[in-house]
């Protein structure tokens, strides 16, 4: 969900040109051609897609590509290394159950071809489930038969589960775990997480806020389960949808880390809560009911998940963070009022005082939905 882009379209298709001739060995007569920003691409980076033409040994190629770069005037957390996710898509590609693009090339240094560091990769064909408006109001989940839709939430969940079953040693992804807010360890990650709400709120707090830190350090369970690739931000939103109905790429790992299975699930469940509802909807015909979620999930992966009411809160707290920071985003870009009720009174932060039984806030609830 793009805010708003300033972006050079002509100036930035001849720096990518003489960037792709530098980095990409052996090519020449590099032409960069429809090169657009898509008003839904993300917040926490910046996305750009383009079609390329090279020629290597006189033999001339087409490619579809993506830009991610980093935001130039901040984005949704305080840092954003785009070199974790290059390299995690290093590691991934070309194993067949986890489809990822393909990363081309990163650039860390040079700020004057885009203005931030940045990295490309393939571009894959398909389509992406709608945040806004939400895929489970409008758009073409909706447009889906009841049994297409089924179709839909099981591959989506398979796709889930491929990604937990990586195997984190064999293929080098130890690092993953590095840092606090995606350390395999849920202590550490509470501890990140009240680092980043405080940089988020500028020092406010909040009486729900303090009670989901204060139940959640008193109720850490006991994690006796896999430690396995955290994608962070799992969700049918990031996945690509081929029009089989089958997952074409798995997108979208800034959050990327290493902890419980149920570190992921419960975010799963959670967002998908927040596009029912959370916001006053039913969830669609053909979709998985959580109940169903966690027995194909566990069919699937011949794992029992423990202790999902504490991840689903958890999951809560977390996002309830990223809307403070998406509403401080929204009103330092004038989409919002400086006194918008988004930053404490939205659908999440609403179901995340219900699950802690502190009842609905008063006033009205906001989200970014309309308000782009």
């Amino acid at each position: 969900m793009a805010l708003k882009n300033d972006i050079d379209a002509q100036q930035v298709s001849k720096a990518l040109g003489l960037w792709i001739s530098r980095v990409i060995p052996g090519a020449n007569c590099t032409s960069i051609t429809n090169l657009r920003i898509p008003q839904a691409s993300g917040l926490s980076s910046l996305t750009i897609l383009f079609d390329a033409e090279w020629t290597v040994d006189g033999h001339r190629d087409s490619h579809e590509l993506v830009v991610r770069c980093v935001p130039k005037k901040g984005g949704v957390f305080e840092t954003c290394d785009l070199s974790r996710e290059f390299q995690l898509f290093r590691a991934l590609d070309g194993l067949p159950d986890v489809p990822v693009p393909s990363p081309v090339a990163l650039e860390q240094d040079d700020e004057s071809i885009i203005g931030a560091p940045f990295f490309v990769m393939d571009r894959i064909a398909g389509r992406v489930a709608s945040d806004d408006p939400p895929y489970t109001v409008e758009g073409w989940v909706m447009e889906l038969t009841s049994e297409e839709r089924a179709v839909l939430a099981h591959n989506a969940l398979k796709a889930l589960v491929a990604v937990h079953a990586v195997d984190v040693d064999e293929n080098g992804l130890a690092w993953l775990g590095d840092e606090g807010i995606a350390a395999p360890s849920i202590r550490s990650r509470l501890v990140a997480q009240k680092k980043y709400l405080n940089w988020v709120s500028k020092g406010a707090s909040h009486p729900v806020f303090e009670r989901a830190f204060e139940w959640l350090e008193a109720e850490v369970p006991v994690e006796t389960g896999d430690i396995v690739i955290s994608w962070g931000d799992a969700r049918l939103g990031n996945l690509i949808i081929a029009e089989d109905l089958k997952v074409a790429a798995i997108i979208d790992w800034e959050m990327a880390g290493l902890g419980a299975r149920e570190v992921d699930l419960g975010w799963w469940l959670l967002v998908q809560r927040f596009h029912s509802s959370a916001i006053g909807v039913d969830l669609p015909d053909g979709f998985l009911s959580e109940e169903e979620t966690i027995t194909l999930y566990k069919e699937l992966s011949g794992y029992t998940p423990r202790n999902l009411d504490y991840y689903i809160t958890f999951a809560a707290l977390r996002l309830s963070i990223i809307m403070v920071r998406l509403g401080h985003m929204m009103i330092e870009h004038e989409l919002l009022p400086p006194d918008a009720p988004m930053l404490y009174n939205n659908p999440v932060l609403q179901t995340l005082s219900d699950l802690l039984g502190m009842g609905p806030l008063e006033g009205s609830s906001q989200y970014f939905v309309g308000n782009r």
